[in-house]
């Protein structure tokens, strides 16, 4: 983030150190929806592709992060930039926190990003040997519900 803080100074045409207080944090944050992405990007070690930026950006648009007319981040995508989590995840506990809900809502979260304890392998034959064991054992019908 300090690099992200320090790019901005450039762009402003400011030195002045942002460094320490909470809402200099979040007026970088504010002001870093103005710049171009790419820019920031193509200074890290490993530049993501421009396809997956897009569809980063997508996905912030979709869960209403940023706003899809001025790239800015709404008052959810400056919650989400603290959190750190997924940006969905994220939005699921914030939305639990306003609703009264957020021991539950981290609880879901913390559910849905993890990978289900019923696939054993993402090994294809393996999925397939226990796909053909399911149909060859009856379940109780208990464990349906």
């Amino acid at each position: 983030m300090l690099g992200a803080k320090k790019l901005l100074a450039e762009k402003k045409g400011s030195t002045k150190s942002t460094k320490g207080t909470k809402s200099a944090q979040t007026d970088a944050v504010s002001s870093f929806d103005a710049m171009d992405t790419m820019l920031l990007l193509s200074r890290c070690p490993d530049v993501p592709a421009a396809s997956s930026v897009a569809s980063a950006e997508k996905l912030l648009v979709q869960i209403q992060a940023l706003s899809p007319t001025t790239n800015a981040l709404t008052p959810l995508g400056v919650h989400l930039s603290t959190l750190p989590c997924m940006p969905r995840i994220g939005r699921l506990a914030v939305y639990g926190a306003l609703l009264g809900c957020a021991y539950s809502a981290t609880v879901v979260g913390a559910c849905m990003s993890v990978r289900s304890p019923f696939n054993p392998s993402q090994d294809a034959e393996v999925v397939r040997a226990v796909n053909r064991a399911k149909v060859r054992i009856p379940l109780s019908i208990y464990l349906y519900f």
